[in-house]
């Protein structure tokens, strides 16, 4: 018999179990109905802002690609141009003694201002074949002009007559010229080759108004056009310009490599090859690039001693290089072709100066007359020069200096890059006088202030007066199609090829 408080009557014990912990909670119902899957509209609706989203990304890509095209042409142009350049010297492209230009005809239906007073010797009127040099050189000996060469007003005379025959700036231009001559009639081809904008003209004016700071340059082109020679015994001066072949050979850059990607797309790239015997001779390229090059005396003193070669002188020379530039041989079967298609793609315009200050600065353009619209349109608003013009080309921007006199012209010309173009101002102020877009230009320092006259547009006065310093309201600005680089190196001329001493 167990005892009270003994060991079973302490097993038996047990603690009150607590049964509100096993009572179920209760269940909270939806205020909606239950549903097993989502609708059809739902799907839709998913898949809608789904396609909108990947729409959006891909969108992207052709942008990107775009831009990352353009990065890569800018890149490879710019390295082009210092090679170009290299290239350029090495092939004597710089040499005077092997330049050929127009044989400006005189008189007759294209009346020259000047005659013939400071005419050498005996030539071909309209021919491309004018050895350069010794033409220069036979007009600075001959009488006339050292009759005028002895200041006051027959000197600015004789600069007028020597910037009309012979020019003040240089394109060294083959692959131009050679597209150009091949029409059908190319005297008339070459004619309008001559100056940089080609034209239909003997001559295309900077300016037909008696402006003091362009009086030098009255009547007459700027920049001349040449071509380099090959001997030839079918011409009387014993040079003709190299052939369409031969220039584009001589231009032509292989920067852009040609690939085969092949039939197998889990095969990579095959680079081209050019053979010769079997054995290889050279990587193949699509030749998209090409140059040409400018030359740009200093001084009035610069330009006339190209006659010897540019002895003892320092000379701007660049290396333009274009991406596809629009040329093509003329196609008697169409008619177009040769120097149409050259024409339409050089333009130029005036150009006021909005700010300056270290390499480059802002430009506004306009055009004052109908001359500077492209010749080949009968629309003038719709042909505007800066029409195709982008960020990223290059552009040239010329005029007299500060500093020039009628008696010592001083021409100033460098090229420049379009950083930025901004057309929301412009507008038509008149019949032929139209305001175009302000441009953001890095390049060289220019020497021209910013304008500080009062009037609203620029190019709307007839003269500016008298004062030289007022020239930045007058600027030009040589819009060239496909120029994506420029390399510019001050260099003399004397040399001639790379290997002379």
């Amino acid at each position: 018999m167990n005892r009270p408080g003994g060991p079973t009557a302490a097993c038996n014990t047990r603690a009150p179990r607590d049964r509100s912990a096993r009572r179920p909670l209760p269940r909270l119902r939806s205020a909606f109905p239950p549903r097993s899957a989502i609708t059809l509209i739902e799907v839709l609706i998913s898949m809608g802002v789904l396609t909108i989203g990947i729409l959006g990304v891909a969108a992207l890509f052709p942008v990107g690609a775009f831009y990352a095209q353009r990065a890569e042409v800018s890149d490879r142009a710019d390295a082009a141009a210092a090679v170009a350049l290299n290239d350029a010297v090495t092939r004597g492209l710089v040499d005077p003694e092997n330049w050929v230009s127009y044989e400006l005809v005189d008189g007759g239906s294209r009346p020259n201002p000047w005659g013939g007073a400071i005419r050498p010797g005996s030539r071909v009127n309209g021919t491309f074949t004018r050895p350069f040099a010794k033409d220069l050189r036979d007009r600075l000996a001959h009488a006339t002009y050292r009759t005028w060469n002895t200041g006051g007003t027959n000197q600015v005379a004789a600069y007028q007559a020597l910037n009309h025959h012979a020019g003040s700036l240089f394109f060294v231009d083959p692959f131009g010229v050679a597209s150009g001559v091949s029409g059908p009639n190319q005297y008339t081809s070459a004619e309008s080759l001559r100056t940089v904008p080609a034209s239909t003209q003997s001559f295309a004016p900077i300016t037909m108004l008696n402006r003091v700071w362009w009086s030098p340059w009255l009547s007459t082109a700027a920049i001349n056009r040449v071509s380099v020679g090959r001997p030839s015994g079918n011409t009387v001066s014993g040079v003709a310009p190299v052939p369409l072949a031969m220039a584009d050979e001589l231009v032509a850059m292989s920067d852009d490599l040609a690939v085969e990607l092949g039939d197998r797309a889990d095969r990579p790239a095959q680079q081209r090859v050019l053979t010769y015997s079997g054995g290889p001779l050279s990587r193949q390229a699509d030749l998209h690039y090409s140059y040409l090059v400018s030359v740009v005396p200093r001084t009035p003193e610069g330009r006339d001693a190209l006659a010897y070669g540019g002895r003892g002188q320092a000379y701007d020379v660049t290396a333009v290089v274009f991406n596809r530039r629009p040329l093509n041989a003329y196609n008697p079967s169409d008619g177009f072709g040769g120097v149409e298609t050259l024409a339409r793609a050089e333009r130029t315009c005036l150009g006021s100066v909005v700010s300056g200050g270290p390499s480059g600065g802002e430009l506004r353009l306009f055009t004052r007359r109908q001359t500077q619209i492209d010749q080949f349109s009968n629309t003038l608003a719709d042909n505007l020069p800066w029409k195709d013009l982008k960020a990223g080309q290059y552009v040239m921007v010329y005029g007299p200096d500060p500093n020039s006199t009628p008696a010592r012209p001083l021409l100033y010309a460098q090229w420049y890059r379009v950083v930025a173009l901004n057309d929301d101002d412009a507008k038509k102020v008149s019949g032929t006088v139209y305001l175009g877009p302000t441009l953001a230009l890095r390049g060289p320092d220019w020497p021209w202030a910013a304008s500080t006259r009062s009037q609203v547009e620029p190019g709307l006065s007839a003269d500016y007066g008298g004062d030289p310093s007022v020239v930045q309201d007058d600027l030009r600005v040589l819009i060239l199609d496909g120029a994506v680089g420029a390399y510019t190196r001050t260099m003399r001329l004397e040399a001639g090829t790379a290997w002379a001493d």
